[in-house]
């Protein structure tokens, strides 16, 4: 008889990890000139599919820049050049927004709230290095910057995400772009030009309202299972 309970027993814990699924969508910015603002449309759960759980916000942001410094005085200067990039999400629906600036955005710099930041600065803090003389500029070698991104999940608030069937919502995301100088002689100035990606996926967990077919399969086996050996026991059961 024990045997028969434990297979019982397992079949529900096999019903419960079925029934524990979840939803991925995939955001994509890819390469474009900065600074820019853009959004996309993803789709909000449908609370008919279950109750959701979490939903897990992941990101990656990179870039590609070329720095041109420009020496004005009439000696030569020497120093480094880097270009500092900052991303910030954001919804048209205020209440994904609130919930993405509290949360995902942590960070200011010129009064632009950001939550991922990447630069083109070395170990030691300095950009590229650069010699320029007097009424001169110099154009450094193009560079990559990327930010392997960071992780939020939200398991309160998720009503803001949570919507009919077929119900959508827009994902904003916006750059600050700033070039860093550091010169020695000469009266410099820095440019940049960078094309910049962001990358983000919205996972949604949450727990099946309708078992599914193999969910139902798996019930029926452990009901039948322990019905045999009530039967071999010469169980009777009655229901009244």
């Amino acid at each position: 008889m024990k045997k028969f309970i434990a297979a019982a027993i397992a079949a529900t814990a096999l019903t419960s990890a079925v029934n524990a699924t979840s939803i991925v969508q995939n955001i994509n910015f890819d390469n474009r000139t900065t600074d820019f603002t853009a959004s996309s449309t993803f789709n909000l759960f449908d609370s008919t599919l279950g109750t959701l759980n979490s939903v897990v916000i992941t990101s990656a942001f990179g870039f590609t820049t070329t720095i041109t410094v420009q020496n004005n005085a009439s000696g030569g200067s020497d120093g480094d050049a880097a270009t500092l990039a900052y991303l910030q999400t954001g919804s048209s629906n205020s209440a994904i927004n609130a919930l993405l600036l509290s949360s995902f955005d942590t960070s200011t710099t010129s009064g632009f709230k950001y939550g991922l930041k990447t630069d083109t600065k070395d170990a030691d803090g300095n950009g590229q290095d650069y010699s320029v003389g007097a009424g001169q500029s110099v154009t450094l070698d193009a560079i990559a910057a990327t930010n392997v991104g960071k992780t939020t999940t939200l398991t309160s608030g998720l009503s803001a995400f949570t919507g009919a069937a077929g119900s959508t919502a827009d994902f904003i995301a916006s750059t600050l772009t700033k070039t860093s100088l550091n010169n020695t002689g000469g009266n410099t100035t820095a440019t940049q030009s960078t094309n910049a990606n962001a990358d983000f996926t919205i996972t949604y967990n949450y727990t099946s309202a309708v078992p599914e077919p193999m969910t139902w399969a798996m019930m029926i086996g452990g009901f039948g299972l322990v019905g045999y050996g009530l039967r071999r026991k010469g169980v009777s059961v009655a229901f009244n």
